[in-house]
């Protein structure tokens, strides 16, 4: 998916810090359990956007996150 955006070559107006439209993701996997609930997987998956956008511009962070619940 970042590569497609990045292939488009969108213009990123009035941005100081690229000339092109990019994207970060945060992606997070969890086997589950009867007691998973969908707030941990969307809690999770935000903690690598986090990651992501914290290495830079244009970055995917992932990670398996196991279920506590």
């Amino acid at each position: 998916m970042a590569d497609g955006v990045r292939a488009l070559k969108l213009e990123h107006l009035h941005s100081g810090c690229a000339e092109i439209v990019s994207i970060s993701a945060g992606v997070a996997t969890l086997i589950p359990t009867p007691d998973a609930q969908p707030a941990e997987l969307v809690d999770a998956a935000d903690r690598q956007l986090y990651e992501a956008k914290h290495a830079g511009r244009a970055r995917v962070a992932s990670a398996m996150r196991p279920v506590t619940g």
